[in-house]
């Protein structure tokens, strides 16, 4: 039994942006009003830099009430939003967070970035392929030092692969 490593470097070409909304109010109707606003204004913000609706993903729309600290009155009422965009322009990324904030004004909560690949099919192919390779250099390396010889494969077995893009610059 040998175990082989293949390892691809991978360019990041996507970029994720999380982006949450959050609003208060005295009254449910015009919490969700006011975030609602919010939210038409940075979709529209979003599809002005020619990002299409399928790169655009509603995660959540919650509505509760703040209430007082022994919790027996409330105090208005918190809207919150979340959305994702994809960007196929990594390059674009701080350009469209620019956009957002200036949609969303200060109900903006950035949740959070990352930059993903969009090759993820290909590069574990790639993966797969050399260490399948090293493993059988590893097998004939250790079958000649003990005076052996490597017979067929018998089994296969992926433990995991973890496809991620490396940062190049």
């Amino acid at each position: 039994v040998v175990v082989g490593e293949g390892t691809v470097v991978v360019s990041p070409d996507v970029a994720v942006l999380q982006v949450g909304l959050e609003s208060r109010a005295d009254s449910a109707g015009d919490a969700l009003a006011k975030v609602t606003e919010r939210s038409e204004a940075v979709l529209a913000a979003a599809r002005d830099r020619g990002v299409a609706d399928a790169a655009l993903q509603t995660q959540n729309l919650s509505l509760h009430p703040q209430m007082d600290e022994p919790g027996r009155r409330v105090l208005g009422y918190v809207a919150s939003y979340s959305l994702t965009v994809r960007l196929h322009d990594v390059a674009a990324a701080s350009g469209m967070v620019d956009a957002i904030s200036q949609a969303a004004g200060d109900a903006l909560r950035l949740g959070g970035f990352r930059l993903s690949t969009s090759s993820t099919d290909t590069a574990r192919a790639d993966a797969g392929a050399r260490a399948v390779e090293d493993a059988r250099r590893m097998a004939q390396r250790l079958a000649e030092a003990a005076g052996v010889r490597v017979g067929r494969v018998l089994s296969i077995t992926e433990a995991g692969t973890n496809v991620r893009p490396l940062s190049t610059g």
